[in-house]
């Protein structure tokens, strides 16, 4: 099973499955030279379910189910805020529990943090609040979790019915 550091080449615009099912991958993966302002990195390291390193993020669009079955995954990463589609993205990353800045222009959250049984960090919503106002209801189908009673629902919730007040 592949498991080598890999340097992301400037050009790149899909890495769209590129590691899908290495499931021994933990190298680095450098996004250092990335230009492009809209990479596509829909399930890149989807079920690779021993990769924990650092990674910095460049200008993606798509990160859904970017960590989908990382079982031990767990860094802080940031989100950048040209991600609109983050739909399941650590979906099954059941140690994952780091702090997170959702930016408002993400507009598919759904199953971002499902199964992610440890969860319970902080998290910021970045932005103008488009969600002031909102039933309680119209958040959570708009943004994320299948978990209802998680530590991190009820944190979110306070967070945004402070915000609104």
């Amino acid at each position: 099973n592949f498991n080598q550091s890999v340097k992301i080449p400037q050009s790149a615009i899909n890495v769209q499955n590129a590691f899908m099912g290495c499931g021994k991958l933990n190298s680095k993966i450098d996004f250092s030279e990335v230009t492009a302002q809209n990479l596509n990195a829909y399930g890149m390291f989807s079920q690779c379910s021993n990769f924990n390193q650092q990674i910095v993020l460049p200008n993606i669009i798509n990160s859904a189910y970017m960590f989908t079955g990382c079982s031990k995954f767990n860094q802080k990463i940031e989100l950048p805020r040209t991600i609109t589609n983050a739909s399941g993205m650590f979906f099954n990353c059941i140690v994952f529990n780091q702090p997170m800045t959702i930016s408002e222009v993400i507009n598919n959250t759904s199953n971002m943090f499902n199964n992610c049984t440890r969860f319970n960090s902080p998290v910021e919503i970045q932005g103008n609040n488009k969600y002031k106002g909102a039933r309680r209801e119209e958040i959570l189908s708009r943004l994320i979790i299948s978990r209802l009673n998680s530590v991190f629902t009820r944190r979110l919730l306070s967070v945004l019915f402070r915000s609104s007040e």
